[in-house]
């Protein structure tokens, strides 16, 4: 069975910025832990071609707008 790894961008990241970018929510597949919580997508990359996963990007979830009280 293939592994999986899901991950989506951040929304408090920004274009050229030196902050990682993406966040890995879920794996499946396989046992696998990540000791950091923000990854760059060159570093995603390089465990799924180690690891021959797949990689899968979730599109952006929209925000709610909040109401001034």
């Amino acid at each position: 069975m293939t592994m999986k790894i899901y991950v989506r961008e951040r929304t408090k990241s920004q274009e050229g910025g030196r902050n990682p970018r993406f966040r890995v929510i879920a794996t499946e597949g396989g046992e696998l832990r990540f000791h950091a919580y923000h990854l760059r997508k060159v570093d995603i990359e390089t465990i799924a071609k180690d690891l021959d996963a797949q990689v899968f990007y979730l599109p952006e979830r929209e925000h709610a707008v909040k109401k001034k009280k």
